[in-house]
């Protein structure tokens, strides 16, 4: 898509291109995750068994079912959303560098004779520094752009694909 070129001198990290790359392999894997969390859950609402030592009537069977496939379409979303607002926690509190440059710059300077030193600078959204929080975004081409790819793709409409 944008050849071997590195994106971090090719865009400004407020154009969307920077992290295109990223975000739509975030939505890919998203979308797998989320179709992997579905199958799981069917599964085991399959093998999931009742016993009774009465015969039930047709409306008490149905009542059972019903309850099985609310409580299915109640945890399924929740147990998805846990283990994505986990993974959310885990990169924002320990700032973790994106590998898109997007959060942080590396600045380089020189010592005196033997060598560089590596410095890190946040990098600005709509005045939301990066070094103080891991949520911020800004708008750029109609979609997001932000301290992280999951956080940009959280937080906008898609609406540019419709």
């Amino acid at each position: 898509l944008y050849g071997a070129r590195n994106l971090v001198y090719r865009y400004s990290f407020t154009d969307f291109r920077a992290s295109a790359v990223g975000q739509f392999q975030l939505l890919a894997s998203l979308c797998e995750i989320s179709q992997e969390t579905i199958n799981d859950s069917l599964a085991q609402l399959l093998t999931s068994d009742y016993n009774d030592r009465q015969l039930l009537s047709e409306q008490r069977l149905d009542q059972l079912i019903q309850t099985q496939i609310n409580q299915f379409q109640l945890i399924t979303p929740n147990s998805l959303l846990n283990n994505l607002n986990l993974i959310r926690e885990t990169i924002g509190a320990n700032m973790i560098i994106s590998v898109w440059s997007v959060n942080w710059l590396i600045a380089t300077e020189s010592i005196i004779n033997s060598g560089w030193t590596a410095h890190t600078i946040p990098i600005v959204y709509s005045k939301c520094n990066c070094g103080s929080s891991w949520t911020c975004t800004q708008s750029s081409q109609g979609m997001m752009v932000g301290c992280y790819p999951l956080e940009s793709l959280l937080q906008t409409t898609l609406q540019c694909f419709y």
